[in-house]
């Protein structure tokens, strides 16, 4: 995949945590679950989460997909 910030090829890998992954617009003291109705799951799990991605080292950027 080319970055499209700089065009470069991008190396292709996993992102990954010991507990779930989330999206949300703030940063929380302690998060365990989305408690917000923007917040969602992109990885869930326990020693298990992990989700594709995509890293450009130039521009210090990570793409992933989630479903």
């Amino acid at each position: 995949m080319k970055c499209p910030y700089c065009n470069q090829e991008m190396e292709n890998g996993l992102v990954q945590s010991s507990r779930g992954i989330f999206w949300g617009k703030k940063k929380h003291k302690f998060f365990g679950i989305p408690i917000h109705e923007e917040e969602f799951s992109i990885a869930d799990g326990w020693n298990t989460s992990a989700i594709n991605g995509y890293c450009c080292r130039d521009c210090q950027k990570i793409i992933i997909e989630y479903d």
